[in-house]
């Protein structure tokens, strides 16, 4: 009987963290809301893959991939071969600015850290 409540708490713990795991993400649409806030900033974010890029030539590889969490849809910028359009995927990288000409600023991205 106290095997079987060792081996229920232990598998409550680990359900708990896994749960905990995938709360850390955040919403698309507060990073689109306030990029300023986000910049350079490590964020993790969860949803759908809805396009993704790949090139490989001469030795350099370099992709991108949107995902779509519900909330909005944002750009992931990696150095690894991006997921397939359709399954879901997470990404964690640091927020940045697509492009910048003076005072406009054209699009925001996350750069996979594991580049």
């Amino acid at each position: 009987m106290k095997k079987i409540l060792i081996i229920t708490v232990v598998i409550a713990i680990l359900g708990l963290m896994v749960f905990a795991s995938g709360c850390n993400s955040t919403k698309i649409s507060d990073i689109l809301a306030d990029p300023d806030n986000y910049a350079n900033k490590e964020v993790s974010v969860s949803g759908t893959v809805t396009e993704k890029y790949w090139v490989d030539i001469l030795g350099i590889s370099a992709g991108a991939y949107q995902v779509d969490d519900g909330s909005g849809k944002i750009w992931v910028i990696t150095a690894q071969e991006p997921p397939e359009e359709g399954k879901k995927a997470s990404a964690k990288g640091f927020v940045e600015t697509a492009g910048k000409i003076g005072n406009r600023t054209f699009g925001t991205v996350i750069v996979d850290k594991a580049e």
